[in-house]
């Protein structure tokens, strides 16, 4: 973490490392291989099953792994009669994609306490997202995450991710947003942007606070404000 700016860094070598990414884990045939039950549709549906999964996960010096203990079932991947397992060898694939991220945490100098080493009691995150679109697949079903940031006694995260909101839902329908709507069921595909609380080592427990937030699309023209207590 960068002590002037309480965000997170990406750099590896650095002590208190982390970065975002999408990826996907595989055991595959190799080029030419076949399955010897290609012609038998449900044996060759059990074949192939696990073979290939996908998630995503921000990597930390604290979280270095992450996947499945159940990824696919030894009686099929190990069985050289599937096709996976070759001449006694078995390939692996490993698809990553990198979010390339940057974050910044501008404190307010005069809303820290008395001791300057507390984290500030106001503070602007701002998450600057460079390769989005390689992400746009994901988005549609699963949350892109910012680093942590740290403000008050609470550590925090933005979150991104799209989902199809009704206009009720809305508030009514903005001609000028530019979003495309669905006209089947009356629901519009929308960015959507959260801030959650994200408990980590630095943090006490116990703690009750209110916060007030606003997030906004930089650039973008939209943004909303809104409270609670976490």
């Amino acid at each position: 973490r960068d002590d002037a700016t309480g965000a997170s860094s990406t750099n590896a070598t650095d002590a208190d490392w982390e970065c975002f990414v999408s990826y996907e884990l595989a055991v595959v045939r190799p080029t030419g291989a076949a399955s010897p039950h290609a012609g038998s549709a449900s044996a060759g549906a059990a074949a192939e099953a696990g073979a290939r999964r996908d998630s995503w996960h921000r990597f930390s010096s604290r979280k270095k792994s992450h996947g499945w203990c159940d990824f696919a079932r030894s009686a099929v991947v190990l069985d050289s009669k599937n096709g996976y397992l070759v001449d006694d060898t078995l390939t692996v694939e490993a698809r990553v994609i990198f979010l390339n991220e940057s974050s910044e945490l501008v404190a307010e100098p005069a809303s820290s306490g008395k001791n300057t080493d507390e984290p500030p009691l106001t503070g602007k995150f701002t998450w600057t997202v460079e390769n989005l679109r390689h992400f746009a697949v994901m988005l549609k079903t699963q949350k892109v995450m910012s680093p942590s940031f740290v403000v008050g006694d609470c550590a925090f995260r933005i979150s991104a991710y799209q989902s199809a909101v009704k206009r009720s839902a809305r508030g009514g329908k903005n001609a000028e947003d530019g979003a495309a709507e669905d006209q089947s069921d009356g629901a519009t595909e929308c960015l959507s942007l959260c801030l959650e609380s994200k408990e980590i080592d630095t943090i006490s427990g116990d703690k009750v606070g209110a916060l007030s937030a606003r997030t906004a699309a930089l650039g973008a023209g939209a943004g909303g404000a809104s409270h609670g207590r976490v």
